[in-house]
């Protein structure tokens, strides 16, 4: 795997009142221009946002299912053969509404719309989105049984080798015996990615190498594998899941490091029990929102987001996944650039 560096630490900058620096008048001229740039800005995103959505609804409706199917295989055996099928499901608000229409959200719960491709490893991908959220393909089964015969037959029809989940739905099906052939399991390759970025973040972070190491999530299928992997290593390790909500880890002095692979929201929930100067790394789909970066903030922690792999995907994904895809859509971990953004 090839070596990376996350950004470096951002200065902050004295007061000016400490360097008997006297502030100057705001220029109101300034002030209109940056207040202009910024509606421009977000114009501009709104436009970007209405024509994304449109083509993604406009191939939906032009075509039926078969006949975008038949484009999709003649195009892909032509170029190159399609190597997985990625289905992502929304975290938020913001994703669902990234690549599809409000009034179109409920038709595609079962039925995903394709909202893109990408390349990684040399290898091609098709991207897909459902809008069945956490909350409700955990409490409906028979939303998500029609979910997984139609990405059965997605597959099938595709011909692709394999079918990646975003966030938790892989490690669900298989704790629901709902695995199926040619479902991708990366458990074992994020795990050696956490193991590696730890040691990354680590040495930027000029912390020893006997710093606490703190898992949240750890008994999740990454988790387990990622704590037994540091412990092997002689690392301190303490297991924080929802079923051990110990303050053991907090009475200690030595520099921590807190890993998140936990479910969504989950860091939310230890948020007034995380040491202050904590060094926080999250795994977990999606990037911490601007309430937790605020509360860690004050706190004097730092905060990293494990955003996947570099890669070319088109268009790109939403948010913090810009420029790259999931950890769960990589195909090839040996030749991955694992993307990492300092949030805090």
């Amino acid at each position: 795997m090839k070596q990376f560096s996350p950004s470096a630490a951002a200065q902050v900058a004295p007061d000016n009142r400490q360097l008997g620096i006297t502030s100057t008048p705001v220029n109101p001229h300034l002030s209109l221009k940056k207040r202009t740039l910024s509606f421009v800005r977000k114009l501009n995103g709104r436009c970007t946002s209405f024509l994304r959505r449109s083509v993604v609804l406009g191939i939906t409706l032009l075509f039926g299912f078969a006949v975008r199917i038949r484009i999709v295989r003649f195009v892909a055996s032509h170029l190159v053969n399609i190597q997985s099928v990625f289905i992502c499901y929304p975290a938020n608000e913001k994703y669902s509404k990234h690549f599809c229409f409000d009034f179109y959200l409920k038709t595609v719960k079962t039925r995903p719309l394709l909202i893109g491709f990408f390349f990684q490893g040399g290898k091609l991908g098709l991207s897909f989105a459902t809008s069945l959220t956490e909350a409700e393909f955990t409490r409906n089964q028979d939303q998500l049984n029609h979910l997984i015969t139609y990405v059965k037959n997605l597959k099938a029809q595709l011909n692709a080798e394999r079918v990646s989940f975003s966030g938790i739905l892989p490690s669900f099906l298989r704790s629901k015996g709902m695995a199926f052939d040619g479902l991708n399991d990366v458990t074992a390759d994020v795990s050696v990615v956490l193991k590696r970025t730890e040691e990354q973040i680590r040495k930027l972070e000029n912390l020893p190498r006997d710093a606490r190491l703190v898992v949240v999530g750890a008994r999740g299928s990454i988790g387990a594998q990622f704590v037994e992997m540091m412990k092997a290593d002689g690392r301190d390790v303490v297991s924080i899941d929802m079923h051990n909500a110990t303050e053991e880890w907090l009475a200690s002095s030595l520099p921590t490091v807190l890993v998140d692979v936990s479910r969504q929201g989950a860091l939310k929930g230890y948020l007034d029990r995380i040491a202050p100067n904590t060094v926080v790394i999250n795994e977990t789909y999606p990037e911490p929102d601007r309430k937790t970066r605020e509360v860690l903030k004050k706190r004097g922690c730092r905060l990293y987001h494990i955003s996947g792999a570099v890669a070319n995907a088109y268009p790109q994904f939403p948010l913090a996944y810009a420029g790259g895809i999931p950890c769960c859509a990589i195909h090839n971990f040996e030749k991955a650039e694992i993307k990492i953004s300092r949030l805090v």
